[in-house]
């Protein structure tokens, strides 16, 4: 992490941060993982902590410049960032920066994607 990156959990205050970490360690217990108990073994948030650490919009920004590509090719978006491809992408409001940001939205189902998705154009 450079010096000009700021983490997001360490520009959150003590409240919220810890509000933030109880909200995920009750989201991922409620994760199924075969083999484990999510409630009974606590390494589960341990080894999930360690394999998916915390990121910000940075991280995300080059998968999401591929749906914008040209020419853009439904092989290349399916699965980028959860199974399928999404049902549109969510413009934010700017209120953490002096862009919006861009966040492909997935159904909850999977099953309603648009097959015409690789048609979409980028907002102006």
């Amino acid at each position: 992490m450079s010096a000009a990156t700021i983490s997001p959990l360490l520009s959150l205050s003590p409240e919220l941060s810890a509000a933030l970490q109880e909200r995920i360690e009750r989201s991922l217990r409620g994760i199924a993982i075969a083999g484990k108990d999510v409630n009974e073994d606590p390494t589960v948030i341990i080894d999930f902590r360690r394999t998916v650490p915390v990121t910000d919009y940075g991280s995300y920004k080059p998968f999401v410049a591929k749906f914008f590509s040209r020419p853009c090719k439904q092989s290349e978006l399916e699965n980028l960032l959860a199974p399928g491809l999404p049902s549109f992408i969510a413009i934010s409001s700017s209120t953490t920066g002096n862009k919006p940001k861009l966040f492909a939205k997935y159904p909850r189902g999977w099953s309603n994607t648009p097959p015409s998705f690789a048609t979409l154009s980028h907002p102006t």
